[in-house]
């Protein structure tokens, strides 16, 4: 790692160009700095504990079922339809729009879980996913198939940093119908897999708005400036981890993945207590085109958005509450998995 003097260097000069350049899209972020590190840092208290709990935890794929391309279709079909969603996944295959990536990884990785991606380009859509003959595959289809419903319309500010939550809120409630299908185990671990890797996002998101807030409270980065701001001695290890993190990560796409660890748990939560909560899901996903974050989190509970922020008390208990309720569910899930084991 390079001395302190220079990554002071690196990093002033990269936020100087960050903050006069940052788009209309991004000042969600940037005027909001010190609410969103007060937000991930609550919410990931309790997060953590699911962290801690499940971090070891990987897929065994002997135990993962066979399912070839057509049954998985016929799956994410079925899960639209028992939730009387009208969309036509058959559309997305026949007119260019959902394709297998050939390129992509295929060795059966934990990473590899997760192999897939959309893009818009010239007014065309194109989600490519990873295709390995197991039903697994089905969930990485779903999430990307959730970022077309929501994102084909155009991305605007809400859409960009909501999009993740959606995402991984309908994820989560498709694990939930593949395990009362039968494919328990499925379920079960790639939901972990994906709660311990949106805590990681949160995690270094902590560490990233701490260096945008000293920069934009005294528009230089030292350890002066850092000490008298966080009262705190930790000025060199929060910049070495900084370049770490940016080095892999952008920091758009930590503050997205940092909102959806939460807004997705807490949107999935609500969805197991009450079915009829997908309507306020739907409305949100299909209706946010044109609408702020403001004015699109109200229709999921989160309220007084324009009063207090995301760290109004009763949004952190709502979402602490639903995050409980996420890790008491794994639990529960994971003892079943131990139960059949010694059946």
């Amino acid at each position: 790692m390079e001395d302190l003097k220079t990554l002071e260097y690196r990093i002033n000069d990269d936020l100087n160009c960050v903050f006069e350049t940052y788009s209309k899209r991004d000042s969600v972020v940037f005027d909001n700095l010190w609410l969103l590190k007060k937000f991930f840092l609550q919410v990931e208290d309790v997060m953590f504990e699911l962290h801690e709990k499940f971090s070891t935890v990987q897929v065994d794929y002997a135990k993962t079922t066979k399912m070839d391309f057509m049954e998985k279709a016929n799956l994410i079909d079925e899960f639209f339809s028992d939730l009387k969603i009208p969309f036509d996944f058959r559309k997305m295959l026949t007119d260019g729009t959902f394709n297998v990536n050939t390129t992509s990884k295929k060795t059966l990785s934990d990473s590899s879980i997760s192999d897939g991606y959309y893009r818009k380009k010239d007014n065309h859509f194109d989600v490519s996913v990873i295709n390995r003959g197991l039903s697994i595959d089905a969930i990485v289809w779903l999430h990307e198939i959730t970022h077309y419903r929501h994102l084909k319309d155009g991305v605007t500010i809400s859409a960009h940093y909501l999009s993740e939550s959606f995402a991984f809120a309908y994820e989560f409630i498709f694990l939930d119908y593949l395990y009362q299908k039968g494919y328990q185990y499925e379920a079960t671990i790639v939901q972990t897999l994906e709660a311990v890797s949106l805590f990681r996002n949160l995690y270094e998101c902590y560490y990233i708005l701490k260096m945008f807030i000293l920069y934009s409270e005294f528009g230089t980065i030292n350890e002066e400036n850092y000490k008298a701001l966080f009262n705190s001695d930790d000025y060199a290890e929060v910049l070495e981890r900084y370049f770490k993190i940016v080095e892999v990560k952008t920091v758009s796409s930590l503050i997205k993945y940092s909102l959806a660890a939460p807004l997705a748990i807490y949107m999935y939560e609500e969805y197991r207590k009450d079915n009829s909560f997908l309507k306020n899901i739907e409305d949100v996903i299909l209706n946010s085109q044109n609408k702020t974050i403001e004015e699109c989190l109200p229709a999921i509970g989160i309220v007084k958005y324009n009063e207090t922020g995301f760290d109004d008390d009763s949004n952190i208990e709502k979402i602490k509450q639903s995050i409980e309720g996420f890790k008491d569910e794994l639990d529960l899930r994971f003892k079943r998995l131990d139960d059949q084991k010694s059946i």
